[in-house]
């Protein structure tokens, strides 16, 4: 048990380790840099089939109706004390 215990501890150090060097992408590791133009067409063959389709993070969330009432819940001071409470407008009555 004790040499599982140190062979997942061994593991999980060397997983820790940082690495010697990042892996290169392809232009980078044809020695270009981000201005050079074989770099633009080195990118552009690289995603060439890629379509422009957006994150689901950067779509609206769904909307649906609120119903929205002013409340009396309590009284201060000789006056009723006010707040909203929102409900879902496609609850069931």
């Amino acid at each position: 048990m004790r040499t599982l215990h140190y062979s997942l501890l061994g593991l999980l150090i060397a997983a820790c380790q940082p690495a010697d060097s990042p892996a290169p992408t392809a232009p980078a590791s044809q020695g270009l840099e981000p201005q050079d133009e074989a770099f633009v067409e080195a990118t552009a063959i690289e995603h060439v089939g890629d379509a422009p389709t957006p994150s689901p993070m950067t779509e609206p969330a769904p909307t649906r109706p609120l119903l929205e009432q002013e409340l009396a819940y309590g009284e201060a001071q000789g006056q009723n004390l006010t707040g909203l409470n929102n409900l879902g407008g496609d609850l069931p009555d």
